[in-house]
């Protein structure tokens, strides 16, 4: 234990758990961005999965979408709103249980940062608190206590020299690099309404 210098990769955060793993002291960094770009990011860059019902979706309604996931956060009981711990496995596509389709990955659009910060385990996999304003204060508080620099990705230039600054490394060092960029000419944005209802 505690033998890794650094750990990076996609997955839902949890301090304690990481800890275990990586050197004492270790300093824990993330990116951020804001949630109406990233939801829309997200649409114009995956490809619908074959033999799905994600194939319908793409690349024409976003009014689907928003349906699709609007019944997706309210299934199950009401008064529970549980949601299987499955939902969030971003792997192949699986049968929603309210649903006769496949299921197209929704982590990457039931409220993706949220839920790899860690909202869904602190709200034991309920979309409950979803719009809880002290339940969400209390999560991004701890978030707040537990994450010691994030980087904003719609300001990376500028989160980037606020992480050299903490290292105390030189700005050359934290040079980015685009790895790729998507090129599409069905890029969609989001009406003003569907903007709404995307934030809900």
């Amino acid at each position: 234990s505690h033998q890794f210098d650094l750990l990076f990769s996609h997955a839902v955060f949890d301090k304690a758990a990481m800890q275990a793993y990586v050197k004492p002291n270790a300093l824990f960094v993330a990116p951020i961005r804001e949630p109406l770009a990233t939801f829309i990011s997200a649409f114009n860059w995956y490809p619908p999965a074959p033999g799905s019902a994600w194939i319908a979706m793409r690349p024409g309604s976003l009014d689907v979408t928003l349906a699709w996931l609007e019944a997706l956060e309210a299934f199950s009981t009401p008064s529970s709103r549980e949601i299987a711990p499955s939902i969030f496995v971003d792997g192949n596509n699986f049968e929603c249980e309210h649903a006769s389709y496949l299921c197209p990955r929704p982590i990457r659009f039931l409220n993706p940062m949220a839920a790899d910060l860690g909202w869904y385990t602190f709200t034991n996999y309920s979309t409950r608190h979803n719009h809880d304003p002290l339940v969400i204060s209390a999560f991004v508080q701890k978030v707040i206590n537990e994450i010691d620099i994030f980087i904003p990705l719609d300001h990376l230039d500028d989160g980037l020299a606020l992480f050299g600054r903490a290292l105390n490394v030189p700005p050359i060092e934290m040079a980015a690099v685009v790895f790729r960029e998507a090129h599409s000419s069905a890029h969609t944005e989001p009406t003003k309404e569907q903007s709404e209802r995307i934030r809900k």
